[in-house]
């Protein structure tokens, strides 16, 4: 295999949104994510932790007498970093041995200043929503669902829309998500939402859209980079000189000066900013709205939710068959109807550095750091687990029948040489 393969990478249909722009069509990315999910209003904005950090603002401005927000110990960062943007503390659970989120470690951790509960589809391995949503009602808690890794899906539970679960839900749009255009989005499925969606709106607004012209490039250079040649050459060059232009030109403007994962441990062991680097994400994060190249992508990517789903089931689906009896290696279950961005696995034999370089090179990498502050607590041992041992298949345009096998080969040589 030359080269390396990128672990994700979307499709951003570039000759159908030119040619919507050619005809005039003014974007409507908001109202096609009503629609798509039966939400009440949408918004959405250039970065998602700070479009989500404004939601959570809004949703405390209607309780100020609850400061906690639930999530788990096991996902990402960026939903610590929104819950302290907006003043509020997060509280922590482990996940169940499968990795779904674990309705009675939420449910548990409900008390009198609980804000919200965050109902969250790790690397897409599906959560009971509904079970979560009926919870969080039961105690009067908001429930924020993050549809990013399901998009486009439907719950193996009830077919419903993910997306459609929470009082509230998000959908991170940075590169190789669903919708790779930077930034995000939020919706409301209640009424009673329907103001909070509309005060983040009117924050976002406060600075113009970029140029068509500019978010086109935007997408080109995102087409460019996350082609087999592009992430290559990214790659060749961060190994020869330590520049990280990925970084550097990160759809999530949060993460351009972030350092290490911005998070840590004060002395009385809560999570929380580096120095320095919650005023600076405030006051530095461009933040605008979504011009018409990026709504229109946005809108042409949930037209093709077919197109997109099926193709990238087929190679999940390959995968899962191809390493059915592979030893100390599990393809956990995504959702019949879901659409993967990259399939978990989980590698039940220790790695060296030389086997995580190989699968690294083609694609296959941790789900998340175990440098992330809630990694190693004694008090999430599921979630300590899946730190140390869930890794992410790509299942992007690149990832044809040799390069399945290829992966394959290289994951049940490095479990058997481990074994």
């Amino acid at each position: 295999m030359w080269g390396f393969l990128p672990p994700a990478a979307s499709d951003v249909f570039l000759a159908s949104v030119v040619a919507r722009l050619v005809r005039g069509e003014r974007g409507g990315l908001d109202r096609a994510l009503c629609t798509f999910l039966g939400s009440r209003a949408a918004t959405a904005g250039s970065s998602w932790v700070v479009v989500l950090g404004l939601l959570l603002e809004q949703v405390a401005a209607r309780q100020p007498d609850r400061r906690e927000v639930v999530l788990p110990s096991y996902s990402c960062n960026e939903f610590t970093k929104a819950t302290l943007l907006a003043g509020l503390e997060p509280r922590y659970v482990d996940v169940k041995a499968d990795l779904a989120v674990d309705p009675e470690a939420i449910a548990a951790a409900f008390g009198p200043c609980t804000l919200a509960a965050f109902a969250i589809n790790n690397v897409g391995r599906e959560s009971e929503n509904a079970r979560i949503r009926a919870l969080c009602d039961r105690h009067g808690v908001i429930c924020v669902e993050d549809a990013t890794y399901t998009f486009l899906g439907r719950s193996d539970h009830d077919g419903r829309r993910f997306g459609s679960y929470g009082h509230y839900a998000v959908l991170n749009f940075s590169e190789g998500k669903i919708v790779p255009v930077g930034g995000g989005a939020v919706v409301t499925n209640i009424d009673a939402g329907v103001s909070a969606i509309e005060a983040v709106r009117a924050r976002i607004a406060r600075a113009p859209a970029n140029s068509t012209l500019r978010e086109l490039v935007s997408l080109l250079i995102y087409r460019a980079g996350s082609s087999r040649l592009g992430y290559t050459a990214y790659r060749v060059l961060r190994e020869a000189t330590g520049a990280d232009l990925k970084k550097r030109l990160s759809m999530e403007p949060t993460r351009v000066d972030e350092v290490g994962h911005d998070l840590e441990r004060d002395a009385g062991g809560r999570i929380v900013f580096r120095p320095g680097r919650a005023q600076a994400l405030k006051e530095q994060t461009p933040l605008r709205p979504l011009g018409r190249a990026k709504q229109l992508c946005g809108v042409v990517i949930i037209e093709q939710a077919d197109r997109v789903r099926a193709a990238r089931t087929r190679r999940y689906q390959a995968f899962r068959r191809a390493l059915e009896t592979a030893p100390a290696v599990d393809v956990l279950p995504y959702p019949a109807d879901g659409t993967c961005i990259k399939a978990p696995i989980v590698v039940g034999a220790t790695l060296d550095l030389a086997q995580q370089r190989a699968l690294d090179r083609m694609g296959v990498g941790r789900a998340y750091d175990s440098d992330y502050p809630t990694s190693g607590d004694p008090a999430y041992p599921s979630s300590n687990r899946f730190f140390d041992l869930l890794f992410t298949l790509p299942l992007h345009r690149y990832i044809d029948d040799a390069a399945v096998e290829e992966i394959v080969r290289a994951l049940t040589g490095a479990a058997r040489q481990s074994r």
